[in-house]
């Protein structure tokens, strides 16, 4: 295992499961205890943080602006390095716009939208 619980601590979580918890208290207290031993305490916080906004509110922090190049493929490649890596990710359903996902390249982008690629890389169009 990636983490220096005790088999006693391991063994509680399993009960707390089996009680009918919802694992997802268990995902976030694991994944905190690993940042926290590969990282700091501080960063494992801020990651929790980070994560419950983006993903549980649906509130990211768009702090990459990305220049309108006219479409989604074009204004992608310029961040990602290449337009086929812009659409080998929107082909495999990576990218929101907007909160929606978008498999259409050619989409016109305005000014404002909101892009999440692949759950993890948030941007604005300027």
């Amino acid at each position: 295992m990636a983490t220096h619980l005790s088999k006693k601590e391991i063994d509680e979580k399993k009960r707390r499961i089996n009680d009918g918890e919802n694992p997802m208290n268990l995902k976030r207290e694991l994944a905190l205890q690993i940042v926290k031993e590969l990282h700091t305490e501080k960063d494992a916080k801020e990651a929790l943080d980070n994560f419950e906004k983006t993903f549980q509110e649906k509130k990211p922090e768009y702090e990459e602006e990305l220049s309108n190049k006219g479409n989604l493929v074009d204004s992608l490649g310029e961040i990602l390095g290449s337009k086929s890596e812009a659409k080998r990710i929107i082909k495999q359903g990576g990218v929101d716009v907007n909160g929606e996902k978008i498999e259409d390249g050619n989409l016109k982008l305005e000014t404002g939208d909101k892009i999440m690629l692949e759950k993890e890389d948030s941007s604005k169009v300027k």
